[in-house]
């Protein structure tokens, strides 16, 4: 286990045996590594998860995880009230940004790579969805699901920054959401927009199958066909 104060880190070793409450009934850990970021506030503590802890956090959300971890939690003095899962820790230059400013939550994905096509006008890019991504302290408290409206911002946010696209989730088409879309899987993200930037075509797939696909119309623009490049 890390401790972060300000600028200094201290090393302790984890646990040789984790209490029963941190392992799931096949013996499994839910918790690979855990570490505390001290500020001024309040510290907060960042647990990465086991393979069987994001496959629990994914069925549960976080408080059927943070249920599952209270005897663990309680061994260790971990407040699980001031504790947030993520799939790496912090950097010790991140957990000392000041009293006032604790780690925020993201808000979207790390896109990487992003591979871009001017001249066929299309886009791709590899993502996973952060396990402490901001909207799920809120939006399905028992099941972490990125909403729909939320992947149509990324997917234009991401056009719009790296690609041709202009506009924002202005007006959708054909809009199909067939898997959720949770922290876990790696998933990739293809676009193709109009060279005359009407419209953006996108989809999202992961080793599971598409997850979703539609359109964005820039305004004005009626229902629009499927971007085709001249």
């Amino acid at each position: 286990m890390n401790i972060i104060a300000d600028s200094t880190t201290v090393t302790r070793p984890a646990p040789a045996a984790a209490p029963e409450g941190q392992r799931t009934a096949a013996g499994e850990p839910l918790v690979l590594d855990w570490l505390q970021v001290t500020t001024c506030a309040s510290p907060l503590w960042f647990l990465t998860p086991s393979a069987a802890g994001a496959r629990l956090f994914r069925k549960r959300g976080w408080s059927g995880l943070a249920e599952a971890l209270a005897p663990w939690a309680n061994a260790h003095g971990i407040d699980l009230d001031a504790a947030r899962l993520v799939a790496r820790l912090p950097a010790p230059g991140e957990g000392s940004r000041g009293a006032a400013t604790p780690l925020a939550r993201p808000v979207e994905p790390d896109w990487s790579p992003v591979v871009i096509d001017d001249a066929g006008c299309t886009l791709s890019a590899s993502f996973e969805v952060p396990f402490d991504l901001a909207i799920f302290v809120g939006h399905f408290a028992t099941v972490p699901i990125v909403p729909g409206a939320m992947l149509l911002g990324w997917m234009a946010d991401l056009a719009r920054q790296h690609g041709g696209w202009r506009h924002g989730a202005v007006h959708a088409s054909a809009m199909k959401f067939r898997r959720i879309v949770q922290p876990g899987p790696r998933y990739a993200a293809q676009m193709r927009w109009r060279a005359d930037g009407s419209r953006l075509d996108f989809q999202i797939e992961s080793i599971h199958g598409l997850h979703a696909s539609g359109g964005l119309l820039a305004a004005g623009h009626g229902s629009g066909a499927p971007a085709n490049p001249a």
